[in-house]
């Protein structure tokens, strides 16, 4: 039984020592002018939700939820052990980036503990886990008069800013009437085009020579196509094409057959 408590309490201190903390610092890009941190960061942090949280999860199932954001807008993770995750923020209004945190075990001078190293890039989705991104910037752990020692917990802090300082828009605005955007309709376009050709044609006519026009009107007379849409009979002397008399509205009023039992009532008289 004492060898039993011995290596439980053994394997307990492995387990307590291979863990380590991980904290992800909301804030605003390190791009922003120096005199706009201060004000932006107070703006960004006055709209996150206490709702907030970020998660890491790793290839072997093992997954980490942060605990809630604090007021300071910190991501805190516990007991994270030895391994590559993929870190991301659920947040409602605002969007992050992906991350990618490695946490390797490093041999400390004491040879029974082992020293955990936390790093921290920039990834995509469908990116491939070979590639590394931009590693995120180490900022030092801010204490406020509040946090009690106690409380306070140690570990890496990184700077974690979302990818557009607005945030998130979930409704569409209704698109006006826009008479311009008509003229993107392609029907439109076809149709101004038929109404120019109605109007401009005879202007056109107009203006051309007297033997262009006689050999013009010449050519559409003898335009098989004319006869069939126009209903008359085809030029130069032309029977008319078989059909082109044919009356369709009158035939399905009905009226094509009683007049022929007019007409043959007539002759037979």
């Amino acid at each position: 039984m004492p060898l039993l408590l011995a290596a439980a309490a053994t394997t307990a201190s492995a387990s307590t020592a291979a863990a380590t903390s991980l904290i992800f610092q909301i804030g605003v890009p390190s791009n922003l002018q120096e005199q706009q941190k201060e004000s932006a960061a107070v703006a960004l942090l006055s709209t996150i939700p206490g709702w907030t949280r970020a998660t890491l999860e790793s290839g072997d199932g093992r997954q980490y939820v942060s605990a809630p954001i604090t007021a300071g807008g910190k991501l805190v993770f516990s007991n994270v052990t030895a391994g590559s995750y993929l870190g991301e923020v659920h947040c409602a209004t605002h969007v992050f980036s992906p991350l990618r945190v490695d946490v390797e075990e490093e041999a400390a001078e004491n040879a029974a503990a082992s020293l955990l190293v936390t790093r921290v890039t920039e990834t995509y989705r469908g990116n491939d886990w070979a590639n590394q991104g931009e590693v995120l910037q180490r900022v030092l752990p801010v204490k406020s008069a509040s946090s009690s020692s106690s409380m306070a917990v140690s570990g890496p802090t990184f700077l974690v800013a979302p990818v557009v300082m607005g945030t998130k828009s979930y409704y569409t605005e209704r698109s006006s009437f826009n008479v311009l955007g008509l003229l993107k309709n392609p029907m439109i376009l076809m149709a101004i085009v038929a109404m120019v050709m109605m109007f401009g044609m005879p202007y056109l006519m107009d203006q051309m020579d007297p033997e262009m026009r006689a050999e013009f009107e010449e050519r559409q007379k003898s335009n098989p196509m004319n006869s069939i849409l126009g209903g008359g009979g085809g030029g130069g002397g032309r029977p008319a094409a078989p059909g082109s008399n044919f009356d369709m509205a009158a035939y399905l009023a009905g009226s094509g057959k009683s007049d022929k039992k007019q007409g043959g009532g007539v002759a037979r008289n």
